[in-house]
Parts: structure tokens; sequence; C-alpha cells
């Protein structure tokens, strides 16, 4: 190695040093400038997704809230209170698919507590309240005791074929299993539902429960007004971008992410690490995971039901090819001025070993 500097000069040493500097240098800071700054875009997309799946979750909870208020105005209104007088009793079921009607509700019943017995939007029946209508009973029993209760819960099939065939049928989803859910059932059938019921009292003393809800199962009217409030015009220009789903478990039962027929595609397994996370141990999930549209980043939090059981999970998603655009244009712009300094420094180093070449000797 001697030998062969031996015959490079001077001039050539220096540029060769200085080239290697620059090289090792403009190689090490672009590859820790894109790390922090990968890392930095990363954080504030993060941050920015704590913001929607917080802003998600006052829109549903506001939703609930209206059913609350819905299902409670319904029980305290006079044309109620007419209808349950004896003249009124055989307009009552016209009346509550009047009202169901109007508050865009799935189901409407009233319950006689003193048969006991339901009437509905769809008829009557005339049977009790049976260990089917777990979770119902739950509101019911809150409501004779004064309270308007309103909440998330899972409605079993019996449950739902009970205040109608086609609710029933409406919540049937066939699940699209992949290897890992191999073993998973092949469709769902329960419903996810907002639920809420308020007492009811007449000036002639008549008693009884109002209840209703929303079968969340294929309805897209929710996860469409909370991706329009949370995102705006971003799902509008991207259908892969601002996803809203809700939850069954670990299977999806509304979405606004449409498949190609242009349905939303409902049945799809959560990803493994979000099922692990909110389904399993009750926490929020943040961070990113892989679709069939590619990465998405994703935060993601439990449904309770009355009894804080974790019974569906709340995601909002956003594309990553946004945040990797901007990384990508980022780390070339630094590469850019990284580069520009690069034949900056050469330059130095030619003049600089230039002026060095051409120096007399000393004692010359």
């Amino acid at each position: 190695m001697t030998k062969l500097l031996q015959g490079v000069s001077l001039r050539a040493r220096v540029s060769a040093g200085f080239i290697l500097i620059v090289i090792l240098s403009t190689s090490l800071v672009a590859f820790v400038g894109s790390r922090i700054l990968t890392r930095a875009l990363l954080d504030e997309e993060i941050r920015q997704m704590r913001l929607n799946l917080r802003s998600a979750s006052m829109v549903y909870a506001h939703n609930r809230d209206t059913l609350r208020q819905s299902v409670q105005g319904a029980a305290r209104s006079e044309r109620l209170a007419l209808a349950l007088e004896p003249e009124g009793k055989d307009a009552l079921p016209d009346l509550l698919a009047l009202i169901r009607e109007e508050q865009r509700l799935h189901f409407l019943t009233f319950v006689d507590t003193r048969n006991p017995r339901m009437l509905r939007a769809l008829g009557q029946d005339s049977g009790p309240s049976g260990a089917d209508r777990f979770p119902i009973l739950g509101y019911l029993q809150r409501a004779l005791a004064g309270e308007t209760a309103a909440g998330t819960e899972v409605l079993l099939p019996e449950s739902l074929l009970r205040e109608g065939q086609a609710l029933a049928q409406r919540a049937r989803i066939p699940v699209h299993s992949p290897r890992e859910h191999e073993n998973a059932p092949p469709e769902v059938d329960n419903g996810l539902t907002l639920i809420a019921a308020s007492p009811v009292e007449t000036r002639s003393g008549f008693k009884g429960v109002l209840y209703g809800g929303i079968l969340l199962n294929h309805d897209t009217r929710l996860v469409t007004r909370i991706g329009d409030f949370v995102f705006g015009a971003r799902h509008a220009e991207d259908v892969g971008d601002g996803i809203v789903t809700l939850y069954l478990g670990d299977v999806s039962v509304a979405t606004n992410a449409a498949a190609p027929d242009g349905e939303g595609k409902a049945g799809m397994h959560a990803h493994p690490d979000i099922g692990r996370t909110v389904g399993s141990q009750g926490k929020t999930f943040y961070g990113r995971v892989d679709s069939g549209a590619g990465g998405q980043l994703t935060a993601c939090q439990p449904l309770r039901n009355r009894l804080n059981v974790v019974v569906g999970m709340l995601c909002v998603g956003i594309s990553e090819k946004p945040l990797l655009e901007a990384q990508a244009s980022m780390i070339a712009t630094f590469l850019m001025v990284a580069g520009i300094g690069t034949l900056v420094v050469l330059g130095l180093a030619f003049f600089i070993t230039r002026t060095v070449a051409h120096q007399p000797p000393e004692g010359s």
C-alpha cells in the first residue's frame, strides 16, 4: 500500500481523502437523517390518528345519545299515551311503525309490564320476556327502575328474529376467513346493535317500557357519518383512505371501505395485532398494519356493553401512501441538498490541493 501511495501525488492523495470523507459523511448523514425523518413523520401521523379516533368516538357516542333521546322522547309523547288508552290499543302497532320510520330505527317495541306482553311495530307478541331476549332484559329492568338507558349490545339470532325476520336476515354476514382463521364460523348471525329503553307512564297510571334500536350489521349510515366528520373529503378523493370500520368481535360488520362491487367490505377479520390488543386485552391500538390494498395506519378502540365487556371495535385508518410519498419527497430534497454540499466540498478540496501543490518548497 505504501509503495502504491509513493507514486501518487500529494494533490491526488488530499483529493482522494476529501472525497472519501465527503462520501462517507454524506451517506451517514443521509441514513441517520432519513431514519429521524421517517420517525418524525410516523409520530405525527400517530398523533393525528389519536385525534381521529377521539373524534370518531365522539360521533359514535353522539349517535348513541341521539338514540336515547329519540326513544325517551317517543316514550313521553302524548300520542303514545293516547294510543295506550283502551280505545287506542288497536292503533298502537301502526303508531310504533310510524315512530320507528320517523326516528330511522330498525326496531321499536312497547312492553306492557302489567301482563306482561310486547307490542311491536311489526305486530303483537303475547309471550313473556324470555331468556333469549337477554341483553334486552337488562335494559328493561333499568327502564322499570325509572332510568332511560342506552348502549352497545350484541343480540343473538333469536332476539333479532323476535324483532323481525328481515332484521335477523340482515344481520347475517358471510365471513372471509384467512388461513389463520380457517376454523372460524362461516358467517356472523349475531347483531351488533345500539339499543335504548325508556320508562312509559301515562296519567291514567298505565306503565310499561319502550325500547328500540339500530342494527349496525350492514348499516353504513354511522360509518359514513363518522368518516365525513373525521376525514372530510379525504375518503371521497381516495376510497382506500379515511376508512372507518365497526367490528363484532374481530369480524367487520360495517365499513365505508368499498369492495369492487361497490358494497362495504364486511365480513373481514381484523389484523391479529388489533384483535389481540383491542379484543382480548381491551386496550387501544395505534400502529401500522398490512391490508390487501397496502399498508395502513390504524387506530382502534374497544366497544363495550353495559357490563363493560368488550363486544366489538371501532377502527379508523388512513393509507400510508401519502406518508411514503412525503417521506420520499423530503429524502430526495435532503439528498439533493447533500449532493450540492458535496460538490461544494469537492470544489474546495480541489482548490486547497491545487494551492498546496503549487506552494514552493521550504527554504527555496
